[in-house]
């Protein structure tokens, strides 16, 4: 009772969780009473060539636009008509709508023909979601000289910024959020008037004043209505990461492209879990969202905890322009623009503390946790001249769990390094990047060591092992890497163990062959330990 009752003996028992999960043992045993020469405590270093977990890009990867129709326009089959290649990257399309000249909006196919008129010709195009919420005008304006086959065409807008990054988009009639929007009638929640992200503030104001911001019982799913009624009822408290996750979906609900943002003052290698704050530099972290703007043509940032945005002269920002003027010594220019919750929530703290966490932004690549609620997340961090590099949760393949995505300190500088391979740990797993290349997995030691067999552990996930169908095992001899394994058509099981003839070496690699991954994924390479004998 009393760890319960008290915020800082939760957060101190959050801390021993964290520091246990953390810590290497000896849970998948030894093999033929062998040990396991690969095992972290042996001396064993393994090195990933990539980590699904995380990615360092830079920040034109990550504000990318939405909800534009990118117009081609070529000559149509025969001379007074023209037709148009349409695209668009709006989530949860259901229609291109276009309009000629003063006509009304009507539906097209992608592949759109349509005939001209002498002169000036004006076509506008929109692409429509789900929810029914219509996306930025494309305009094109098609100059015809009658009985010509050649078009003088000038376009406007249209030209999306895309991100080579997969993010994966939450269904917007999804049925929690559907139930969402109607128990808690959020349209009645949006203001009348101004922008689009404009009339999100009283929704951002609503959903704040529903509790009061403290620590949790427990952490809890990642579902907006069951964090609502907790909160409403006095239950449980929750902070930052559940106030975003539960504007995110009351969002989603409205047709709204949210994502979130989570923040850290700095990274540090040895922070104690639970001390960020005690620091030096501090290394705590905060969670913000960030909504798309149809209106703006760019994303906007909502702190949801502290019922605030930012402003510069004038102009609403986003987590990178505040990162930006950070970094420029111009923070002081920054405006904070506050809502009633604000003042009770900021204390004594101040305006330039607040602003000091946007010196790392990482973004989760996704916003459907109701559709698949465990993960894995894929966290893709900054990085510029003056940020470098980090990496999520010591390489871990980022599935949720509830004593890692809280107040703990789970970044740190980057490292092709990880101990999650040969930590002794059934719960833990790595998985590769989805580049189509080959991945792979060394282990190494600092003497040569003998060695005669290899068991891989794969990780499962949903039910299903994710076993690699082609790979090889190599060894490090004088003369290079040399293969003394070699599968092609692996099934699905829970681990393979390979016998060779003995061999003294200071390396084994398991390398996965190009596109040789489980079929749901064949180019992820997906591990849980590899056991070295």
């Amino acid at each position: 009772m009393e760890r319960l009752s008290s915020v800082q003996s939760r957060l101190a028992t959050w801390g021993e969780e964290v520091a246990e999960h953390f810590q290497a043992k000896r849970e998948f045993g030894n093999y033929q009473g062998r040990p396991d020469l690969g095992h972290v405590e042996s001396g064993a270093v393994v090195t990933v060539d990539s980590f699904y977990s995380t990615i360092n890009t830079e920040a034109d990867s990550l504000y990318w636009t939405l909800n534009e129709v990118a117009v081609q326009a070529e000559p149509g089959p025969c001379p007074g008509y023209v037709t148009f290649y349409l695209s668009t990257n709006t989530p949860n399309l259901t229609g291109i709508f276009a309009r000629t000249n003063e006509t009304n909006w009507q539906r097209v196919p992608f592949i759109w023909t349509a005939p001209l008129h002498q002169g000036q010709n004006q076509f506008r195009f929109r692409s429509c979601n789900t929810i029914g919420i219509m996306g930025r005008v494309t305009e094109v304006a098609i100059n015809y000289v009658l009985g010509s086959n050649e078009l003088n065409v000038t376009t406007n807008g249209g030209m999306p910024v895309m991100s080579p990054h997969q993010f994966l988009y939450e269904d917007y009639v999804h049925p929690e959020l559907t139930s969402l929007r109607q128990a808690y009638r959020l349209d009645e929640k949006l203001a009348t008037t101004g922008a689009d992200w404009e009339r999100l503030i009283p929704l951002r104001t609503w959903l704040k004043g529903l509790w009061i911001h403290g620590q949790p019982l427990r952490l809890p799913p990642w579902n907006a209505r069951f964090i609502i009624e907790r909160g409403m009822k006095g239950i449980e408290r929750f902070h930052c990461v559940h106030y975003s996750v539960s504007f995110v979906q009351c969002c989603l609900s409205l047709g709204y492209v949210v994502r979130m943002v989570n923040l850290h003052r700095g990274i540090a290698e040895d922070c104690e879990p639970g001390k960020e704050q005690q620091h030096e530099p501090p290394c705590d972290e905060h969670v913000v969202t960030e909504i798309w703007s149809n209106d703006l043509g760019k994303w906007v940032l909502f702190d949801v905890d502290y019922d605030c945005h930012y402003v510069h002269d004038g102009v609403v920002l986003n987590c990178l322009e505040i990162k930006n003027l950070l970094q420029a010594g111009r923070a002081s220019e920054i405006k904070m623009c506050s809502g009633p919750h604000t003042a009770l929530e900021m204390g004594d703290q101040t305006l330039a503390k607040r602003l000091s966490f946007y010196r790392h932004l990482s973004f989760l690549m996704r916003n459907n946790f109701l559709t698949d609620p465990e993960g894995p997340i894929r966290v893709a961090h900054l990085t510029d001249d003056q940020t470098p590099p980090i990496l999520w949760w010591y390489g871990e393949d980022m599935m949720w769990r509830r004593n890692i995505m809280g107040p703990v300190h789970v970044a740190k500088p980057y490292k092709q390094t990880t101990s999650v391979l040969n930590d002794g740990r059934l719960h833990t797993a790595w998985a590769s990047d989805d580049a189509p290349t080959q991945h792979w997995a060394k282990v190494e030691w600092e003497k040569p060591v003998d060695v005669s067999c290899v068991v891989i552990h794969w990780a499962d996930r949903v039910g299903v092992f994710r076993t690699s169908s082609q790979y090889r095992i190599e060894v490090l001899l004088d003369s290079g890497w040399e293969t003394v394994v070699k599968v092609d058509k692996n099934r699905e099981q829970p681990w393979n163990v390979h016998e060779f003839p003995m061999v003294s070496t200071t390396g084994v690699r398991v390398v996965q062959s190009l596109g040789g991954g489980h079929p749901l994924h064949p180019n992820r390479m997906w591990l849980r330990q590899i056991q070295v004998f």
